[in-house]
């Protein structure tokens, strides 16, 4: 397996120097079951030298007090200064000390990416990260899956305009996490991005990663999305299309772990905000729950969510066709009854799919209603709905890789 490391290059001198965060992601001894850590910004508010150490401690803390962590999560603005070799230096330093070996998967922020060019360019060159995201963005872009939870990681920056991206370069993108969402067959699904989709402070950059990122999210089944930037504590309610959803909605947390802190917060779509607190998240998965414990840097707890996996609870047929196919013909069962809050069938699903495509003649099929059996051949024949029973009730995982495979078949 790579080594997914986070590495100092030395600046003063023709060898790399020995600072080194971070060992091999081995796999874990249970896959349904263990914890990793989540820390938000981080930056300088009054010096290097005092602002990582009291971050240090915040890790160290976080360390002894859960020393099954498998990995740890960051949410970018690492530095103040993303240009500043110095700064560079020091923060690795300390996360040496605290860190040790852990795994660390940082995205990058706003402050990592003061380069001309728009890209975190020291960033990319100090972290080794997983190479698998789009062209043009390795490294800004990746995902990787541990047990039972999938990670994607974004550089939600892309959105200040600072790399001057073209709405074809932006769909790229967007066309990128939709497919890796719908490939990726973990239960859990995360993802941490340095800006908030639902930002707590007027934000232009994040109304942007919103209104791209938010549908997306809520479409291919994303639980929990881990943020920064605005630096308070900040658990917002389960939201689709920005309104509380507690049965299918997507848990939005704002995590700060440095010392820089705002002292207000739009707090319409919150349910817990915490301010001028240094804090970290602990993440357990236990099968088919998932705990977030939100702590202050002395261990003392400020937050607890509970968590069902949002990709293996069932669609209605009103979701279905909401989310995947909304431009397909929806037909009653008869006497004006739609079904919409009833749950979609693999039969009535493949039937949606078989419509879309034109209708195609097949010879007939195995479904366990006639009106199905066309669609349930011709979608078998694609490998659609592999040794699926045609009555089973369809999952929001399920449904978004048969719509993958749909779109790849075309």
């Amino acid at each position: 397996m790579k080594k997914f490391a986070v590495f100092l290059l030395c600046f003063f001198c023709s060898a790399p120097a020995a600072f080194a965060l971070g060992s091999s992601l081995a796999p874990p001894r249970d896959p349904e079951s263990f914890a990793f850590l989540y820390l938000g910004d981080i930056q300088i508010v009054e010096s290097a030298e005092a602002d990582y150490a009291a971050w240090e401690a915040l890790a160290r803390n976080a360390l002894s007090r859960n020393p099954d962590l498998a990995f740890a999560l960051q949410g970018g603005d690492i530095v103040e200064s993303g240009i500043d070799a110095a700064q560079w230096e020091a923060f690795f330093a300390a996360a040496d000390r605290a860190l040790g070996d852990l795994p660390f998967f940082p995205t990058n922020g706003n402050h990592e990416s003061n380069f001309l060019s728009g890209k975190p360019e020291l960033y990319l060159e100090l972290f080794e990260l997983p190479g698998n995201g789009p062209a043009g963005f390795l490294e800004e872009f990746y995902s990787f899956d541990y047990g039972s939870v999938h990670v994607l990681v974004l550089n939600s920056w892309i959105f200040s305009g600072e790399q001057n991206l073209t709405e074809d370069a932006l769909a790229v993108l967007d066309a990128w996490i939709a497919a890796d969402l719908a490939s990726a067959s973990a239960r859990w699904k995360i993802a941490v991005t340095h800006v908030p989709i639902y930002a707590v402070h007027s934000d232009t950059a994040a109304d942007k990663a919103r209104e791209r990122w938010a549908p997306i999210f809520e479409k291919y089944g994303l639980d929990l999305c881990f943020v920064g930037h605005q630096h308070v504590y900040s658990r917002l309610k389960p939201l689709t299309d920005g309104a509380e959803d507690i049965v299918d909605g997507v848990t939005y947390i704002m995590g700060n772990s440095g010392r820089k802190f705002y002292d207000s917060a739009d707090e319409t779509l919150a349910a817990r905000t915490v301010y001028n607190t240094a804090n970290y998240q602990i993440v357990r998965v236990d099968g088919g729950a998932l705990t977030v414990q939100s702590f202050d840097a002395a261990g003392a707890e400020l937050d607890f969510a509970a968590l069902t996996p949002r990709g293996e609870r069932t669609l209605t047929r009103g979701a279905f066709v909401a989310d995947f196919l909304p431009d397909a013909r929806l037909l009653g069962y008869g006497g004006g009854e739609m079904g919409l809050d009833d749950a979609i069938t693999n039969e009535q699903a493949a039937t949606f799919l078989w419509r879309k495509a034109g209708s195609p003649a097949t010879d007939g099929g195995e479904a366990a209603v006639p009106w199905a059996r066309p669609a349930w051949a011709w979608a078998a024949a694609r490998g659609l709905f592999a040794n699926a029973n045609p009555k089973d009730i369809v999952s929001r995982a399920q449904a978004a890789r048969i719509l993958l495979l749909s779109e790849v078949e075309e």
